[in-house]
């Protein structure tokens, strides 16, 4: 019941991603809206033949003095984004529209609009598109460098490209929705975390967050290092690797593997899967309680675990020094489950 809520509401974001891109209309804060940057990039009233490249040349700025939120959405555009050692917020979109057949005037992306809600910036690239399939690609990027001092809560939608977050990021919260794109990153702190993918990967160095939600549909999920006191990762068809991660972590999956690595400090551990395998490296630091359940499938156990009951599918013990031992229950319908050393 729990994976068919999952998987509705990850439908559901996707139906949202589309409508919402698709025709521009994204929700910001009340507030009266300024333009400060309408910068066209190719012009829509001319036709285009198979093959032909229309370069994007097109840069907006805008004062980051006082901004709370920052929004970027962009289609058919990878986004990277920069620090910045002044207080502006600049864009830089570069790259090429193909056309792959001949193609009427009304359809192009047109560039780069800054528009401002209250102390919220939405920045996004323009689709004017006529029919709901153009009939080109893109290699576009949209390069985008933020004030070092910002710390408001930074939110990304992304159809069709990948996000890249190339400098140290501290924020509040970030939100990141893509579709048919990578999201990576290096060290990234916020107070919370919600990834949301579908038919791309997650990729990530370090997130410290209290709260870190991570969701995909059609992709992997890789973290060397998760600080965190609630973790939750949800997948469909798509692996988890996670190096390290602390505090309390939520699995839930229907098609995938996991291999998760837990360090101090304690936390509750809830792994549920349809069909992967599951491998748990768990630090002598860490104390749990363990009960683990397969279907159908194997259980090792490599780890100095002391056992207190075991059936043909079903393991109970504990680990580590502590009094009180939060619970780590593992459970899998269709694969084998191995508890080793960190």
């Amino acid at each position: 019941m729990k994976r068919v809520a999952i998987v509705g509401l990850i439908a559901a974001l996707v139906s949202f991603m589309f409508l919402t891109i698709s025709v521009l209309a994204f929700e910001v804060d009340e507030g009266e809206s300024t333009i400060f940057g309408w910068l066209t990039a190719i012009s829509s009233t001319t036709s285009h033949g198979p093959g032909e490249r229309i370069p994007l040349d097109d840069t907006a700025e805008h004062n980051g003095v006082g901004l709370v939120g920052i929004r970027i959405e962009a289609v058919g555009t990878d986004v990277v984004i920069y620090e910045s050692a002044g207080d502006t917020v600049t864009a830089d979109l570069s790259g090429d529209l193909i056309w792959r057949e001949s193609f009427s005037p009304g359809a192009g992306m047109t560039g780069i609009t800054v528009e401002q809600k209250a102390e919220s910036l939405i920045l996004k690239t323009e689709v004017d598109n006529e029919n709901e399939d153009p009939s080109y690609s893109s290699n576009a990027v949209l390069k985008v460098s933020l004030p070092r001092l910002f710390t408001g809560s930074l939110t990304f939608n992304n159809v069709s490209g990948d996000i890249s977050l190339e400098t140290n990021l501290t924020v509040s919260t970030l939100r990141v929705n893509t579709v048919s794109g990578d999201f990576n990153s290096s060290e990234l702190t916020a107070t919370v975390v919600h990834l949301n993918s579908v038919s791309g990967d997650v990729r990530a160095a370090t997130i410290s967050s209290d709260t870190i939600s991570i969701n995909s549909v059609s992709g992997d999920i890789q973290v060397t290092k998760l600080l965190s006191q609630t973790t939750t990762t949800n997948t469909t068809s798509g692996d988890v690797r996670i190096q390290n991660a602390s505090g309390a972590v939520n699995h839930d999956s229907s098609s995938g593997d996991l291999e998760l690595g837990l360090v101090p400090p304690d936390g509750r551990v809830g792994v549920d899967t349809s069909s992967g395998d599951v491998t748990i490296r768990v630090s002598d630091r860490r104390s749990a309680t363990l009960d683990v359940e397969t279907s159908s499938g194997d259980i090792r156990v490599l780890s100095p675990v002391e056992v207190t009951s075991t059936h043909s599918s079903r393991l109970m013990g504990s680990t580590g020094d502590s009094v009180d031992k939060p619970l780590m229950g593992i459970s899998t319908s269709s694969g084998d489950v191995t508890i080793r050393p960190f």
